[in-house]
């Protein structure tokens, strides 16, 4: 199975560095930091192996992965926008024996570089899940700025 995904748009550099620590906390309450959550979101979504994958003009600050689960027939494209602009993926699926029309895609993303959870905030950023249509083995998507992105494909 192959995954190819190549960038259309140019591509703005932006910084994006959440601090290390996952889980954020004082006496009485705790949260979980942007980095705990992209642990979640990463850990929800493995596959059981590696999908030979392209992404084509990409700058430095755009990432992406594929893993597959070939016994859940699941398919999980991983994107990184760490620009500051939202980035356009045409995504085609090759191999597949046919891609459901319904995919789960979960992103988290904050408005700045530099936003972050707090304890008078601990849900400013958190993972959202919702519905897309993927009306065949090729599709689009646009990606927010300074997002990671899991796009989870039943095939």
């Amino acid at each position: 199975m192959e995954c190819y995904a190549p960038l259309f748009v140019n591509v703005n550099a932006g910084a994006m560095q959440w601090p290390s620590d996952l889980i954020g906390y004082d006496a009485l309450t705790s949260y979980g930091s942007p980095s705990y959550w992209t642990q979640v979101m990463f850990a929800d979504h493995t596959g059981t192996e590696v999908v030979n994958s392209t992404l084509a003009n990409a700058g430095p600050r755009l990432a992406a992965s594929v893993t597959r689960d070939e016994q859940k027939h699941k398919l999980y494209i991983k994107v990184v926008n760490g620009t500051s602009d939202a980035q356009k993926f045409q995504i085609s699926i090759e191999g597949a024996p046919g891609v459901k029309q319904q995919a789960t895609l979960v992103t988290m993303s904050g408005k700045t570089p530099n936003a972050t959870n707090t304890i008078a905030r601990p849900d400013n950023i958190k993972p959202v899940q919702r519905t897309i249509q993927v009306a065949e083995p090729k599709f689009e998507y646009q990606f927010l700025p300074y997002s990671v992105n899991v796009v989870e494909v039943g095939y």
